[in-house]
């Protein structure tokens, strides 16, 4: 299991200065599908290419091996956007 540590993937103008989102996953498929349930339908009609989008700034991510003896849920841990 590992935190990723992502730059929001939305275009700078459009989040007017951008953020960071902390998730618990344990790979980078994961991610992208955690992160995607969360675009909201407008998002998704104005960038139809979201996944895309979101997958660039995973695969860009810090990430953090977790203590495997400590028990963590998958998802969203934390989050900063603008």
């Amino acid at each position: 299991m590992f935190i990723f540590l992502v730059d929001y993937w939305m275009p700078q103008w459009d989040s007017e200065y951008g953020g960071l989102q902390c998730v618990v996953a344990e790979n980078e498929d994961q991610v992208i599908k955690i992160l995607s349930e969360f675009v909201s339908e407008y998002y998704q009609r104005s960038f139809p290419d979201y996944k895309e989008m979101i997958a660039e700034e995973v695969k860009r991510s810090k990430r953090f091996k977790l203590d495997s003896s400590v028990p963590f849920e998958y998802g969203i841990v934390k989050e900063f956007i603008t």
